[in-house]
């Protein structure tokens, strides 16, 4: 049997990570994808482009409807030795000035109401590795959850406008029984608002539970919130 002279470094490389990469060519939901909707909301690829449109509701638009998508499958374990990133390009513009609730991130579970009604935040429950805003705010917000132990921090970014926005949030080994997460915004770690220092949690491995990488979002009041991804990507180590 003949031996391949030469190996892709890409081929070598795969076998020593799980990653995924979706430009939005095709979507479907169940598949890779499985979208949480209320009051008839809505996922669609924008015509003529390769980016979904998350509608949070599109019956009779009203208070805390929500959309949802996330990976079918909770693929991702945060654990020693499998260093973590994600990232997506997105944007939203508020419908009416801060009202938004807009996530992306890694969590276990995805279901209605990780993003809990009325601006206060994500699931106190289960894990979480996210970056969002909420209701009220403008700011991107910045957490990570092991159960009932929560790191927290608003950061000074501004969440939403006109402009498209790469977030990123990467998880990496800090000792074989914790890991330090740090969260971007177009390539920068995203900063405390009040210390200015860079956000960085460090989180217990043990009492992780599988995620699922997921992005959406959840009107704020009677106007219906879109999130626009243009793409959204993860990889980690085997």
């Amino acid at each position: 049997m003949a031996n391949f002279a030469y190996v892709p470094a890409e081929l070598a490389n795969a076998k020593h990570t799980f990653a995924m990469y979706d430009d939005f060519d095709w979507y479907i939901s169940p598949h890779r994808w499985t979208a949480t909707l209320t009051d008839s909301g809505t996922v669609t690829v924008t015509a003529g482009t390769t980016a979904v449109a998350v509608a949070m509701s599109d019956g009779t638009v009203a208070d805390n409807d929500e959309a949802y998508l996330a990976t079918t499958n909770a693929n991702f374990a945060v654990a020693a030795g499998k260093n973590l990133y994600g990232e997506a390009r997105i944007q939203f513009t508020e419908a009416n000035t801060d009202d938004a609730n807009i996530a992306f991130g890694f969590s276990s579970s995805v279901a209605a109401n990780i993003i809990v009604d009325d601006g206060a935040g994500l699931r106190t429950s289960g894990t979480h590795f996210v970056i969002y805003k909420v209701d009220g705010g403008t700011a991107w917000i910045c957490e990570s959850r092991n159960g009932s132990t929560v790191s927290r921090n608003t950061s000074s970014t501004t969440a939403g406008g006109s402009a498209y926005q790469v977030l990123g949030v990467e998880i990496v080994e800090l000792t074989t029984t914790t890991c330090t997460a740090v969260y971007k915004a177009d390539g920068v770690i995203l900063r405390d608002a009040t210390t200015g220092q860079p956000i960085r949690h460090q989180v217990l491995y043990s009492g992780l539970s599988n995620c699922q990488l997921w992005a959406g979002g959840k009107n704020g009041g009677a106007n219906l919130e879109t999130l626009n991804i243009d793409y959204i990507a993860a990889v980690q180590a085997k």
